[in-house]
């Protein structure tokens, strides 16, 4: 806010809330830090991520300085311990935050950091039952999409490529995109959600519609990473996501994660980088479907359980005004989503 309104009551916000972030990634012990994590949707890459973006937003270099910090305190065998591997929880998402915290600084630490994490997911893939090698993350399933899936670790491989030029992480990009491939099912228009696998792998798998899981954001991630992968593979993914995504009915919550304010993201986002302006009026359609049945019910649909408040990002309030800001300012606001 304070960056688009240039409105300095949102600028000594922004940096009163993120005081206690600061102090306590200098000060907490090692240990402590490992239990919160390093990943760059939930840890201390994220941390590197807001920091850094929160110092470039406000032209503050102390904040951004921080941010390097955060990144730097990420230790080796924290990496090597990763087995979640995936953008919300594992060393996918670490990249992604790293990378952001390293294209503002120069920081050849941090970029070594990236380059870790990255090898680590090379080390880590395994063959599915069908011999697509890919990675196996919840419950050691082998699942499509961005937060658990290959689509958000194919998306940081390619992010990482494009830093560095190394064509192992190009590689396995491409191999991750095989496997996902595989798995989508025409009659849906849609990737499978493999995650009741392991418990009940007589069921048939579910099809979900959200950022986190399905078309719209294994869409993101292809469209993110045009500019380093474009082949006929990667422009019928885009395609398939994004007749899904619009076509979709209004969701039953407004957030990002698995919500409306995550398929906006998608189709803002293939707007700007398809040149389409197609596509940004259907983010904008959906906005505004959003917004007049908050009209209607007298808040947006943000609760779990029984009128729980969240103004959390990926899953309350906060992620939702984000994504709004974003509409009304696409190209100077970056999507959260992708970390970019």
């Amino acid at each position: 806010m304070a960056n688009i309104l240039a409105d300095s009551s949102y600028a000594a916000l922004a940096r009163t809330a993120l005081s206690p972030i600061r102090r306590w990634i200098k000060l907490a012990p090692d240990e402590e830090l490992k239990e919160f994590g390093f990943s760059g949707y939930a840890g201390l890459s994220s941390v590197a991520y807001a920091l850094t973006r929160a110092g470039e937003f406000l032209g503050d270099d102390e904040l951004v300085a921080d941010g390097v910090i955060a990144g730097l305190r990420i230790r080796r065998d924290q990496i090597e311990g990763d087995d979640s591997l995936d953008a919300m929880g594992g060393s996918a998402g670490a990249i992604l935050g790293l990378l952001a915290c390293y294209a503002a600084t120069d920081e050849p630490a941090i970029l070594a950091t990236a380059v870790a994490c990255g090898r680590h997911l090379l080390r880590r893939r395994a063959f599915d039952k069908f011999g697509h090698k890919s990675w196996p993350t919840l419950d050691k399933c082998h699942l499509t999409g961005f937060s658990h899936g290959a689509a958000g670790i194919v998306y940081a491989l390619l992010r990482l490529y494009a830093v560095t030029e190394k064509a192992e992480f190009y590689d396995a990009a491409v191999e991750g995109i095989r496997f996902e491939g595989s798995a989508f099912v025409s009659t849906h228009g849609n990737w499978p959600d493999y995650r009741r696998a392991a418990t009940k792998p007589s069921e048939d798998p579910m099809f979900c519609m959200a950022w986190c899981h399905g078309a719209p954001g294994i869409g993101l991630a292809r469209i993110a990473a045009l500019d380093i992968m474009d082949d006929g593979e990667v422009r019928r993914d885009i395609e398939a996501a994004l007749a899904s995504t619009s076509r979709a009915n209004l969701l039953s919550r407004d957030h990002l994660c698995c919500g409306n304010a995550g398929l906006m993201d998608t189709l803002c986002t293939a707007g700007a980088r398809l040149a389409s302006v197609d596509w940004s009026d259907k983010a904008l359609q959906l906005a505004a479907r959003t917004v007049a049945r908050r009209n209607k019910l007298g808040s947006f649909r943000i609760a779990f359980h029984n009128g729980f408040y969240n103004p959390s990002l990926f899953q309350g309030t906060a992620g939702l005004g984000y994504q709004l800001l974003r509409l009304a300012e696409p190209t100077r606001i970056p999507s959260v989503l992708l970390l970019n």
